[in-house]
């Protein structure tokens, strides 16, 4: 393994995934300025391993974990205060924002999960963590609007709080991450980051509320423009 020191990062990875690494951690640090100024604090440097086989990167989650292993669909994890990401050259998937978004939940659990000591909301963070993507620029507005239609007819008027807890087992993962997709792209689009990590202000009743309209609402935001 080799390693990449930066003031916001130290990084391990596999010696194959040198430009992969390097194209995320300077995406991660144009993201990094935009969480702090949400939060107006750090968390400090962040480490992870990068890793070119699914069986390097479960291997070591296993090994530091003790015994732990991700879901066979995971990409990237964060365990015993590391992130770790799976880059796999046989997979066609951009995985430049991986570290970015990992990192965003590092800094939406420390701000809100445990500034208001509240249990982890899967969707909410995840649709926040997809934000950190950059889905409304990156995304072909073809591909979002084509993504749109299908959640809408396959799950119409669909409550996320079915998501809180967790993806279920029996539920389609790709189709969970194209409602946190669509949500983020809603909360870049119009800017609603600010929204987002407040939302606990008042108690949890605005969460359960949220969740209730939130896709429809995102859906016909993207529709409409």
């Amino acid at each position: 393994m080799k390693e990449i020191k930066t003031i916001d990062f130290e990084v391990m990875y596999s010696p194959s995934l040198k430009q992969n690494v390097e194209n995320a951690i300077e995406f991660a640090t144009m993201q990094k300025q935009i969480l702090l100024n949400l939060f107006g604090e750090d968390i400090g440097v962040i480490k992870a391993a990068f890793f070119d086989t699914r069986e390097a990167f479960e291997r070591h989650i296993e090994n530091i974990s003790g015994g732990r292993l991700p879901p066979k669909t995971a990409y990237g994890c964060f365990y015993c205060n590391e992130i770790q990401c799976l880059i796999d050259e046989n997979v066609k998937k951009d995985m430049t924002s991986v570290l970015a978004h990992e990192m965003a939940h590092l800094f939406f659990d420390k701000f809100v999960y445990q500034k208001f000591g509240v249990s982890r909301v899967r969707w909410l963070d995840e649709s926040f963590a997809c934000r950190f993507e950059n889905p409304y620029q990156k995304t072909a507005k073809i591909k979002v609007l084509e993504m749109c239609e299908y959640i809408s007819k396959k799950y119409p008027n669909f409550n996320m709080d079915r998501l809180s807890a967790g993806i279920p087992n029996e539920f389609n993962h790709n189709d969970a991450y194209s409602m946190f997709r669509i949500i983020a792209i809603y909360i870049e689009k119009n800017g609603k980051e600010r929204d987002w990590i407040s939302v606990f202000d008042k108690g949890q009743g605005k969460v359960k509320k949220l969740s209730k309209t939130i896709l429809n609402d995102a859906i016909h935001d993207i529709k409409r423009n």
